[in-house]
């Protein structure tokens, strides 16, 4: 457990050096101000509908909750403009194998449309590298 967290926090304070260049701030702010902003939603919420329209949700935000770096299951990648029916097959794929290995838990995922505040979008865009390096994998929806 401690060499994980070890090198979790490596890979955060990696994350957040780069979005320090990206930012103009410190990865010392970056850290703080991500770990402030990281949020995670259960894919047992989301819709296939949810996935099938860029437009900002409020609803789909408040669905989600504050997380801690690593409680999160999986980064979820992937383009909007990708068939919406396609993206929800192999999501619900991976849903099933994460339900079958965890006995029947939900996955909590991290998803742009959820878990950035729209109203702060740039300040949660320049914490993009360290939310990833909070999820325990990276999942890309192709």
């Amino acid at each position: 457990v401690q060499a994980w967290l070890t090198a979790r926090g490596r890979a955060a304070s990696t994350a957040a050096s780069i979005a320090a260049l990206i930012g103009r701030r410190t990865p010392e702010q970056v850290l703080e101000e991500a770990k402030g902003q990281f949020r995670a939603i259960s894919l047992g919420d989301l819709t296939r509908a949810d996935l099938s329209d860029a437009s900002p949700a409020p609803d789909l935000f408040s669905k989600s909750r504050p997380a801690s770096y690593g409680e999160v299951d999986a980064f979820l990648s992937h383009s909007w403009s990708d068939d919406a029916d396609a993206k929800w097959e192999e999501l619900q794929a991976w849903r099933a194998e994460f339900k079958a290995k965890h006995n029947g838990r939900e996955p909590l995922i991290w998803l742009d449309k959820a878990c950035i505040d729209q109203d702060n979008l740039l300040a949660n865009l320049a914490c993009l590298p360290v939310y990833l390096a909070g999820c325990n994998t990276f999942l890309c929806l192709v």
